[in-house]
């Protein structure tokens, strides 16, 4: 049963600068002023919106020159009904290019994703939720007491599938793409993650720790990101972005020494948590305690000089 506990135990610490006896979260880099660290932000930025409202826009721009095209034939073909002087070769063309647009636009790839988590109710009041990455003091990523047994089980299950060995030599390279899905290799241990960014040189991507929330730079090396096995888009994310409710988001001027207080604040085991709001975006506003005493009010009054 001890091996058993070790196998699914998960990763030691959190920050560069982790705080003591905190042995539940990998390490990652440590939250900076602008708390802009959710997948939800990050698809919400001017260059990730600018690529979905493109790729909207192409596709209602194809299904619209389809139609056109559509009707065109249509109207072309009525025309022959009444006159043997039309050129055939003009309704094959159009014909011929119909077809093309049509081939084209099935053979586009079909992103596979990773459903999201549950989402949370006002008036929620939840008992030994983990928070498995504070984006800032006012920013956290919480882990339900479930979802904190998910997370475990998955590291454990990624650590043994063949296609995540050290030996293992992969038929096709993975081919690194922004809001792609893959495996990265982190402190021993393989994760789900999500590229948001990808280096000029290609030496390098950034990526969002989809079950622990924390965003690291990885390698573009096999030995540190691969292509994520089928199996492990099954499981639901296994954590959610909340703000702490009455916390000013503001943090640009807090000395690093209080943002290592508020940290402190944030990393004890278990929480009790009460949900005053939620939004499928931004997340959920929430009222964070610990043995009676209320987190956020101690953060704010940490920070509040400095806002």
């Amino acid at each position: 049963s001890q091996q058993i506990g070790e196998q699914f135990a998960p990763p030691a610490l959190l920050t560069t600068m982790p705080p003591a006896d905190i042995l539940t979260r990998p390490t990652a880099i440590i939250a900076q002023a602008d708390p802009t660290r959710s997948i939800s932000t990050y698809l919400l930025s001017n260059s990730s919106t600018k690529k979905v409202n493109n790729k909207i826009i192409d596709d209602f721009q194809t299904n619209s020159i389809l139609k056109s095209n559509q009707q065109s034939t249509t109207s072309f073909l009525k025309q022959t009904s009444s006159s043997a002087f039309q050129p055939i070769n003009s309704i094959q063309n159009l014909s011929s290019n119909i077809i093309s647009r049509q081939k084209k636009i099935k053979s586009q790839p079909i992103l596979i994703d990773i459903p999201k988590h549950k989402t949370l109710e006002r008036g929620q009041k939840l008992t030994k939720v983990h928070i498995s990455h504070p984006q800032s003091p006012s920013i956290v990523n919480l882990m339900l007491h479930e979802d904190f047994n998910r997370a475990c089980c998955l590291l454990h299950t990624m650590s043994i599938h063949p296609e995540l060995q050290t030996d293992y030599i992969p038929s096709h390279p993975f081919k690194p793409a922004i809001n792609k899905i893959c495996a990265c290799f982190h402190e021993g241990r393989w994760f789900r993650c999500r590229i948001l960014q990808i280096s000029e040189d290609l030496s390098t991507a950034t990526v969002i720790y989809l079950d622990w929330g924390m965003v690291i730079p990885v390698q573009i090396k096999p030995t540190h990101i691969r292509r994520l096995p089928n199996e492990f888009y099954m499981e639901s994310i296994c954590s959610i972005m909340c703000h702490l409710d009455g916390v000013s988001n503001s943090n640009d001027l807090i000395p690093s020494s209080i943002i290592a207080q508020c940290i402190n604040l944030l990393s004890e085991n278990e929480y009790d948590v009460i949900v005053n709001d939620y939004h499928s975006v931004t997340g959920g506003k929430i009222i964070l305690s610990y043995n009676g005493q209320i987190i956020n009010d101690q953060i704010q009054k940490l920070i509040i000089p400095y806002v």
